[in-house]
């Protein structure tokens, strides 16, 4: 059994090999399996096309026939240089305090600062967070902020002066070359933090312009290290990660690996209300001195344990060691580059090192190739309808997702498309696919091989019954509330730069029929047999101007070679009919198998009504599971018999 969407199954057929000697083996893969707790039905079948029995997996799993026929089949163009910026959040290099280095990366949607403790609290619960409110009041359209809160900017103390004439201690000795620093021990200290960490939450959790927000407060610079001075307890350590995640239930929190037992603690928690897991910092890339004097254990001591998959649920981020130790050869930014793909970096602050006009030509590639290269980079590899769209019926969507960067998404998003009138333009309706989630469509791309295997989803969706029938183009935008539209690596009006793009994609063209399903039908008589056939026609129908199915109008009369009806009898002696043992009345042309043309017969009674009188007659084996209704069970043990090619003489 899988346990996730990457699982590898092995299975050990030893005991079994007498079974499957000398045959030759097709595995069918239904194409119309991705919905969720649906057997997967894998069928092995001899030369002779004989279908052996079929094996079951409780295992979701998705595949496609290359030989299926579908009513259409998209595959938009994609952007083949992947060295290029997109604005989409989380990505490449966020803006760091008001200190952009690189150029290239000034206009970044994230925007990050930090604030200190005696800046937001003048005496005991007290509280001005407007230094904050400022920050996020100049964002423009599609930006977001993140903060974190120290105690410490640096070496010196910033609590509110009531705290620090109560808590505060000198480590060691109080020589001219230490300084005071908070006695992060003490149980007051410890209270005035989670009363500090519940009025920011009271403020900000859940604001939708908040990207994220750091675990702070403890340790110099608020990073979690002591930096010399005595450290704490593990269990005092925990207290400062449970002064944030006890309050924010609705926001990414971030933290940096700066003290070990708390750090795993906080990326051991199971994910908040709203669905996000503790992402984690590193605020050291391409440190060369320190990284080559400690190796691993300097910063990357977790990195195969508590870090490990992380990436997979929240946001890998950070920023540059200080200037003047970390640029110290042209190779840097390409290390940190290294370290950042080895763990999933999905962005980095765009400061924190050294000016670029200080930096020679190797460098400045490095470091543009290092921020292309953070993140996610989201491309539609395909869309298909299964079937023909008409009025008022339904349509199942299949969207294929390929993510040919290193992280994924870590905030929600809605592809939506929308189905606009060729010959009317004001006459148009949008759909969501509620399916697909982004943030489950990890990389996509194997590394060693560069064979992109993307993830699959299907929808269901409705369409309209108000609207014309004719041609319409089909368009695809990305929304989330708060954020401009997410740009993808497809070309955009023929351009291979996302930046062109306004993240409304044309995927194509498709005719909407005007096939109206009827609530109810009254009929005539049947007539005659003639040549096989009796014949009646449709005297009312509600609603007025709905299609009658061509299959209800007429009946077998006559006996066939194959097995077929004698004497009339109509459905139900057509479903205990010999020919009726593997595909009951479902063959709609009779030619003895089941093709792409009872496949469309079948679609237009998806979701049919079978509990009325004057309903298809022939609904009793349609309706496979007796619910009084052609419905999705009935549709996808169909379409298993429809991918198998059954047999029906």
């Amino acid at each position: 059994t899988g346990t996730s969407r990457d699982s590898i199954v092995q299975v050990d057929i030893t005991d079994h090999i007498k079974d499957l000697m000398g045959y030759e083996f097709t595995i069918a893969l239904e194409s119309y399996r991705d919905f969720r707790s649906e057997p997967l039905e894998i069928f092995s079948k001899e030369a002779t096309g004989k279908t052996k029995p079929q094996l079951e997996m409780s295992y979701r799993l998705v595949d496609q026939d290359s030989t299926q026929t579908f009513a259409y089949n998209f595959s938009p163009a994609k952007i083949s240089d992947l060295n290029q910026k997109t604005y989409n959040p989380l990505t490449g290099l966020h803006t760091w305090f008001d200190n952009d280095s690189n150029p290239n990366f000034v206009d970044s949607v994230d925007v990050y600062k930090r604030f200190e403790w005696d800046q937001v609290e003048s005496s005991p619960g007290v509280y001005d967070f407007s230094v904050i409110q400022n920050e996020i009041n100049k964002l423009a359209p599609g930006q977001k902020f993140a903060f974190r809160m120290r105690a410490m900017k640096s070496s010196d103390n910033n609590l509110p002066s009531y705290l620090s004439s109560s808590t505060m201690s000198c480590s060691n000795s109080c020589s001219a070359s230490y300084t005071n620093v908070p006695d992060w021990d003490d149980p007051y200290l410890i209270e005035r933090g989670r009363a500090l960490a519940q009025a920011m939450a009271a403020e900000f959790d859940g604001n939708p312009k908040i990207a994220w927000i750091d675990l702070g407060i403890f340790g110099r610079f608020g990073e979690w290290n002591c930096a010399c001075a005595d450290t704490v307890s593990d269990a005092v350590a925990k207290q400062y990660v449970d002064m944030y995640t006890d309050y924010f239930k609705h926001t990414q929190l971030v933290m940096r690996d700066g003290q070990k037992p708390a750090f795993d603690y906080a990326l051991a928690m199971s994910p908040n209300e709203s669905g996000y897991s503790i992402g984690f910092r590193l605020d050291g890339y391409g440190q060369k001195k320190m990284y080559a004097t400690y190796g691993d254990s300097f910063r990357h001591y977790s990195l195969f344990n508590s870090i490990k998959d992380q990436w997979k649920v929240a946001p890998v981020l950070g920023e540059f060691w200080a200037p003047g130790s970390s640029i110290d050869t042209t190779s840097t930014y390409y290390q940190a580059m290294q370290e950042a793909q080895s763990i999933h970096t999905t962005t980095i602050g765009n400061g924190n090192t050294e000016k670029w006009s200080n930096l020679n030509s190797q460098q400045k590639t490095d470091f543009n190739n290092l921020g292309y290269s953070l993140g996610y980079k989201y491309a539609l590899d395909n869309l298909k309808l299964l079937t023909s769209p008409y009025i008022g019926g339904s349509a199942i969507i299949e969207t294929s997702w390929s993510n040919l960067g290193n992280a994924p998404t870590y905030e929600n998003w809605t592809p939506k498309l929308t189905f606009t009138n060729k010959n009317n333009t004001s006459q148009n309706f949008t759909v969501n696919l509620n399916s697909v989630d982004l943030k489950d469509v990890l990389p996509t791309t194997n590394r060693i091989n560069n064979v992109d295997t993307p993830v699959i989803f299907a929808d269901n969706i409705s369409i309209p019954s108000s609207i014309p029938s004719g041609d319409y183009s089909v368009s695809l935008v990305i929304e989330q509330s708060g954020r401009n539209d997410l740009k993808l690596y497809n070309q955009d009006n023929g351009s291979s730069d996302p930046l062109n793009s306004d993240g409304v994609y044309s995927i194509g063209d498709i005719t909407i029929s005007s096939f109206i399903q009827c609530d109810s039908i009254e009929y005539s008589e049947f007539g005659q047999c003639i040549d096989g056939i009796k014949t009646r026609t449709a005297t009312q129908t509600s609603p007025s101007n709905c299609t009658v199915p061509a299959e209800s109008l007429q009946e077998i009369c006559s006996l066939d070679k194959s097995g077929g009806i004698s004497s009339g009898g109509g459905a139900s002696a057509l479903i205990n009919s010999p020919r009726s043992e593997t595909c009951p009345d479902i063959d709609y042309d009779r030619n003895g198998t089941l093709e792409y043309i009872d496949f469309i017969s079948f679609r237009k009674y998806y979701r049919f009504s079978c509990d009325a009188a004057e309903s298809y007659s022939s609904c009793g084996s349609i309706d496979a599971n007796s619910s009084g209704s052609v419905d999705l069970s009935d549709f996808i043990n169909f379409s298993i018999k429809y991918a198998s090619k059954a047999s029906c003489t």
